[in-house]
């Protein structure tokens, strides 16, 4: 049997998408927000209220990046287990991760999808469970290159073809 292996992440990557998203929102409509209540009569704050249409403009662009969020994943196969976790970098405190741990004869099938207008894309893998019943897991994950992608693509299928 080939030697089949991969560790991937994006942790980093997505941390500072996520750190620059913050700083926008900071910069885009909190500190106008508060100079426009605070201090109408300063010239920023004066340059903001005359110009409220910025605030308008930047706080759609905030809310679909919270909307479609930034996934962190990370993914670890080894010769006898697939590992794979996925979860959002801000809103994972109120959710759990997406997390699976199994062995490699369950892998029956993956697929993955490009979501559209967003930067996430979509891992679908198809199990087989203990009882012979085929069900479907998926991960989304941000920030996934092509070159990333055909390398966890070329893992999975030595994995499937293996188990065929």
């Amino acid at each position: 049997m080939n030697k089949i292996t991969l560790e991937s992440s994006n942790m980093d990557r997505a941390i500072i998408m996520t750190m620059l998203i913050v700083a926008f929102a900071f910069v885009a409509v909190i500190i106008p927000f508060l100079l426009v209540n605070y201090f109408p009569d300063s010239l920023i704050g004066n340059h903001f209220l005359t110009n409220i249409k910025f605030i308008f403009f930047t706080t759609p662009i905030l809310f679909y990046f919270i909307y479609t969020g930034i996934y962190i994943y990370k993914i670890k196969i080894d010769l006898y287990v697939i590992n794979i976790t996925s979860y959002r970098t801000i809103t994972s405190i109120f959710y759990n991760a997406d997390y699976i741990d199994i062995s490699h004869l369950m892998l029956q099938k993956y697929q993955f999808f490009n979501r559209p207008y967003t930067i996430n894309r979509t891992l679908m893998l198809k199990l087989k469970t203990d009882n012979g019943k085929i069900v479907s897991k998926r991960f989304t994950f941000s920030l996934l290159g092509k070159k990333e992608q055909n390398r966890i693509s070329k893992v999975l299928n030595q994995i499937i073809e293996h188990n065929s």
